[in-house]
Parts: C-alpha cells; structure tokens; sequence
C-alpha cells in the first residue's frame, strides 16, 4: 500500500512531533486511545460533507485525532479490513488537534469519556461514491515517546453525500431504546442491503428519545446504545432530535456533548438544518415549551426566530431541495382526541401552538399551560413556507395524518389500485407519528397490536398501526422508509418488524411547491 497523503490543520509541536512518527512508521503511529462509538453525521458543507464522531474512555486529552480514507472497498468477497487489491488513488489520511472534548457524566457512579470528531474535507469523489474510513485518537504523552503503531478503529464502510438532482433515501425511527427494540436489526440490515445494491439511504433520523436513557446509570446505557446502534451511525449520516427523554436531571447535557449535528458550537443539537438530496431537513426542539426550569422565552423566541429564517432560505432553494421536511418529537395532532370535542389534549395543543406547559411523563392528559408566559405559534410556519411533511415520535406507535391545519383537513385524497394513499396537492402539512423503533415502555402482548382506522372524531387521523393496544394486544415495533423521487413524487413505506411487512404505503403529488393558501 503507498504511502498516505496527509493533510491538518494549523500545527502544535506535539503534532508536528506525531506527524513526523507518520512518515517514519506505519501510518500517524504513535500509542492510541482505542475509538469507540462511531457514528456520521451531516457536515457542515458541501466541502466538509460528512463529520466523524467518535469516543475514548477516561479523560486523556489526545495530542490530535486522525482519519483515514480510501475511494474504493475491497473486493466482493473479501473483508472491510482487508486491504484493497490492485492499482487504485493512495489512502488519504488527516490529522489534526483540538477536536477533543472531555465528558464527565455529571451523575451517580458517573464515567468519564472524550468525545472526538473530526470533519471529512478533501474527498475528491462523486455523489454517492463508496469509501471507506478508520479513526484513530493518539496519546498526547507518548507520541512523542514511542514510535508503536497507532491502534485504530475498525475500517467502515459508507458513501459520499449524493447531489440534489438523485433519487434521495431516508430511514425514519422515533423513540427508539436499548432494550426492547427488535427493529433495530431490521434497520441494520436495511441499510446494508440498500447500500450494496448501490441505492444506499442518504442518512437515517432519529426523531427524539434516544437509548432509554443517555444519562442512565451513570451515562453507561447512553454509551451502550451508541455501540448498538455504531453499525447503522457509521455507515451513514445519524442525525438526532431532542425528546423528553433526552432532558433527564442535567438539562440535556448529555444530548448536547455526545453528537456533533451542524452548528452544535452554537444551538448544541437543540435545532438545526440541512440539506440532503431534494430534501431540505429542519429539526427543531419541542422540548422548549415544556421543561419550564430549563428553557425560558428567550430560549423559545430565539428558536422561532430561527426556524423563521431556515424557512425563508428553504423557500429561495426550492429549485434544488424542493422537498421541506420539519422534524420534532412532541406531535402537534393526535389518533384520539378529547372525547368528542374535536381536539387534542393539551400537550400536542402546547406543541401545536407554541404554549409554554408542564407535562407529567407519559400522561399527556395531565399538561397544564404556564400561566403568563406568551405563546409562540409553530404550525402557521409551516403554512406560510409550505412544508410539506412533518414527523414527529413521542407516542410508541405510527400515526398517518391527512393534509391538516388548525384541524381543518385540505387537498384531495386518492387511492391507488395496489391500496396506496396518495395526496395529491396537499393545501398543508401532512403530518407523521412515528414512536415505535422499540424501547422498555412498548407494551408486549400475545395478540396483535391494534391497526387501521383512527378514533371516529379524529378527522384528520387517516392510519394508525400500534395505537393503544389494550388487553393481550402488543405494541407495533416499525420504522419508515422515506424516498423523494423527485421534484413532484414523495413516498414513505411502514415497515413493521412485529407484523413483519408494510403496514402503510403513501404518497405526496405536488407538482409545485411553495406557501400554502
């Protein structure tokens, strides 16, 4: 194998050091700090697409991380880890310091890591190409004593984001644990297969509730689920939503240290954006409406404010992303309203309308608005910018909306003859619940979980599929699969682990975009 190019930022004397080991030894040797926890997510920009996040154990600060690349994988047949065989570019390697950050849990019994990431610049390849990639994280103290090759990361595989005028592939999962989540397999095996029939998802959006909790036992189940779900995070962008489950005692600390989404150094994964294909993605924190002792108006205003503005430059980029996709975890509408009034309960009236409450765990008919504090109107943005789907997670089950807004259902509803829904220029958002990748609080049951039609009074509830399973029912464990074909054609597919097919198969038909009426 040549030599590898190397490229780094400006350089300390202990990575000048390193990087002399480099060109001495195998490459950037030097003792290492073994990576764990590998996971992608979207760059910053086109130049910086993808960013490497990635974890050691304790808290020694590393004189420098290091990356390294190679355009192609091996042979059919042959390992990840194999070396490739035949002519081909030279392995591009990049080393660089202070992309360290230390992490100790601040709970009981609690752990310290280093969380490291670094971006994936220079990657001279086309949309969609395959590559393959390995970390390493070098001891500050013995790179410049020894000389020892540098332990790295296993080689993973994944592929270069794919341009704006391509076929773009998302996974969809909410709420979604360590513990009783068979779907997570399913996921795994999806993306794998996807990717070696050379039509690989473009990332993969975890709406909110992560490992059950990332701050358990002293942040080791946060850490635990990381290493279960490294196999599906590090072969394509994993990008994250808050959710309750995410606040625990410390006020999301550990959400906010763990990931690097675009622009963590200044909204800390509460919300951001990007864009991926056709698609433009915004995730915002509902969160901010009911953790009264950690977010307070000004938090709310600015996220407003910024969604605003994400909004407005979506809506200028149509051209390119012509698909607006809006990601939360608290849902704004509901399977079963308040008995026969028309409505939801007040915590996704909260979420809807911007409505400062508190809201007991898991009983959402508990929610009481804070009295004096203003609202701040979510869903009338997602009128006057036209996006045309939201998804959320938070109920343990999938929920499928018609075109809704202020409960008032618009555009027409077609039904295709192999039974897929079609909505066929929609005059507002259609609106997703998808809660049921699986964790500790899905009900188990011998029976199948409840499915098809909504409660009589929900009008704008089209689907369901694990809603409120009662007696010896079981929950539905499942996870969409979300295609934008094009400027004017939308899919998603339900895939159901528990009744192990597709429960839900629609489509959105827009032949313009824009604000809706």
């Amino acid at each position: 194998m040549s030599t590898p190019k190397m490229t780094f930022g400006p350089p300390s004397l202990q990575l000048l050091l390193l990087l002399a080991a480099c060109w001495t030894a195998s490459p950037c040797t030097g003792l290492a700090l073994a990576p764990r926890r590998l996971r992608l997510s979207r760059g910053p920009s086109d130049s910086s697409p993808l960013t490497i996040t990635w974890a050691t154990e304790g808290g020694l600060l590393p004189a420098a991380v290091c990356v390294e690349w190679e355009a192609a994988l091996p042979a059919a047949g042959r390992g990840l880890d194999q070396p490739r065989l035949g002519p081909g570019p030279a392995p591009q390697q990049r080393c660089a310091s202070g992309a360290s950050t230390p992490f100790h849990d601040p709970g009981v019994n609690a752990t310290t890591q280093v969380v490291h990431s670094m971006e994936l610049r220079g990657v001279d390849l086309p949309p969609g190409h395959p590559f393959r990639y390995r970390v390493a994280t070098v001891d500050a103290a013995a790179a410049v004593v020894v000389a020892a090759a540098a332990v790295w990361s296993p080689w993973q595989a994944a592929h270069v984001p794919g341009s704006n005028d391509e076929e773009t592939r998302l996974l969809v999962l909410g709420d979604m644990g360590l513990y009783n989540a068979p779907a997570l397999p399913a996921l795994i095996q999806d993306a794998e297969s996807a990717a070696q029939a050379g039509a690989p998802f473009h990332a993969a959006l975890h709406v909110g509730d992560l490992a059950y909790d990332l701050h358990s036992y002293g942040g080791s189940r946060g850490s635990r689920f990381l290493e279960a779900v490294q196999p599906l995070a590090a072969s394509l962008p994993y990008m994250v939503a808050p959710g309750n489950h995410e606040a625990g005692p410390h006020n999301f600390t550990h959400y906010r240290s763990l990931f690097r989404m675009p622009d963590q150094g200044v909204t800390e994964n509460l919300y951001y954006s990007f864009d991926v294909g056709l698609v433009h993605v915004m995730v915002y924190n509902t969160e901010v409406f009911f953790w009264p002792d950690y977010f307070w108006e000004p938090h709310m205003e600015a996220m407003l404010a910024w969604m605003e503005a994400d909004l407005q430059a979506a809506q200028a980029q149509r051209a390119k992303h012509p698909w607006i996709l809006a990601v939360g975890h608290r849902p704004m509408y509901c399977a079963a309203p308040l008995g026969s009034t028309g409505r939801c309960h007040e915590e996704s009236e909260a979420s809807r309308n911007g409505v400062p409450s508190q809201c007991p765990h898991n009983n959402p008919l508990a929610c009481k608005p804070e009295p004096g504090r203003r609202a701040f109107p979510v869903e009338p943005l997602f009128q006057a910018y036209g996006v045309d789907l939201a998804v959320y997670g938070h109920i343990h089950d999938y929920e499928r909306y018609l075109p809704v807004l202020n409960y008032t259902v618009s555009g027409s509803v077609e039904r295709r003859a192999d039974n897929a829904t079609v909505y066929v220029s929609p005059g507002a958002t259609v609106h997703i619940t998808a809660g049921g990748a699986g964790n500790s609080e899905m009900r188990k049951g011998e029976c199948p979980p409840p499915q098809g039609a909504c409660s009589p009074h929900a009008t704008w509830c089209a689907f369901q599929s694990g809603f409120a399973p009662r007696g010896c029912q079981g929950a539905d464990h499942s996870y969409g699969r979300l295609t934008a074909l094009n400027s004017t054609h939308l899919h998603w597919v339900q895939w159901s682990h528990t009744f192990d097919r597709v429960v839900d198969d629609w489509w959105i038909v827009s032949p313009s975009h824009g604000p809706f009426a």
